[in-house]
């Protein structure tokens, strides 16, 4: 049996001649290899053996890299999801008791009435996030400070809309309704409230998401298990979209794949380039959707 060490980053055990971590994907071995650089920066033609072989066994893994997940205690990301997913359920209770109370029958049957408990409750869902990361914000702001970061988002951001576009084509070979009961509620109330659903929808909405199943549930499970993480986050996110009370739930079950695919991308991206950058391509994707939508209903 091997001997096992601590990973001198995450700390979690791995096989003590492992040079990468199979978790979080740092070089073990990187400081001695930046003092054996230092020292022969004169020989520029001398290559050790070790060094010669990091390149095949770097590209051999998808996960080698150094993990740019936030370093959080384990209560904020707990406290993180649970925000997002159960504070979530919690205030749209709240929310359509107090708006029923408040109006008359003809508002509540309304597109109106479900963009208001809609829109409430991502912009009171945004306001408890500043507060449970209020000590992180300025480590998460300056992110966004580098080109890097947008550059990125925006490229992964395309790159998840051609790929869901893909899956989409591909799933509409197959008969069914068309798009799912989540995706049908944006679009109407898109129609009434353009301006206020390109905000909440396209840019609030996906930063309460990430930070909800990138950030707490992902977070959470890649420290455990990197593999259990991105399935674990991809299929709840795929199934957040899922509407359980449809009375087509064979429809639903056509649309859960680009869902999942897309949470399995985001998970991806936040882990190698860092949340400012799965914002951005989150953002991105919802923006282009809700353009869509706006553009399709004026013409």
């Amino acid at each position: 049996m091997k001997e096992k060490v601590k990973c001198k980053k995450c700390g979690l055990l791995i096989d003590d001649d492992m040079q990468y971590c199979p978790y979080c994907g740092y070089i073990q071995d990187q400081n001695e290899n930046q003092n054996e650089e230092k020292e022969n920066k004169d020989e520029p033609f001398i290559q050790t053996s070790i060094d010669s072989n990091l390149p095949k066994e770097r590209g051999n893994n998808v996960f080698a890299f150094e993990s740019k997940v936030l370093d959080l205690p384990l209560w904020k990301k707990i406290a993180s999801f649970l925000l997002g997913y159960v504070g979530l359920q919690i205030i749209v209770q709240i929310l359509k008791l107090f708006i029923s109370t408040e109006t008359e029958l003809y508002f509540i049957i309304s597109g109106s009435y479900s963009g208001a408990v809609n829109f409430g409750v991502y912009i009171i869902l945004f306001g408890l996030f500043i507060i449970l990361f209020n000590d992180d914000l300025f480590k998460i702001l300056k992110e966004f400070k580098s080109s890097d970061t947008w550059i990125s988002g925006l490229a992964y951001g395309f790159l998840v809309l051609i790929i869901s576009s893909a899956i989409n084509a591909m799933l509409n070979l197959i008969p069914h309704s068309g798009v799912n009961n989540n995706e049908s509620s944006i679009d109407s109330i898109t129609t009434i409230f353009p301006l206020l659903s390109l905000l909440v929808f396209g840019l609030i909405g996906p930063i309460c998401e990430e930070f909800t199943y990138r950030v707490g549930f992902f977070g959470f499970f890649r420290k455990i298990n990197p593999i259990l993480g991105y399935i674990f986050t991809a299929i709840l996110f795929g199934f957040i979209h899922f509407d359980f009370q449809s009375n087509d739930l064979i429809n639903e079950l056509i649309n859960i794949p680009s869902y999942i695919i897309a949470g399995l991308m985001l998970c991806y991206i936040y882990d190698y380039k860092g949340i400012g950058t799965s914002i951005i391509a989150h953002a991105l994707n919802n923006v282009t959707g809700i353009l869509l939508q706006i553009i399709l209903y004026s013409m």
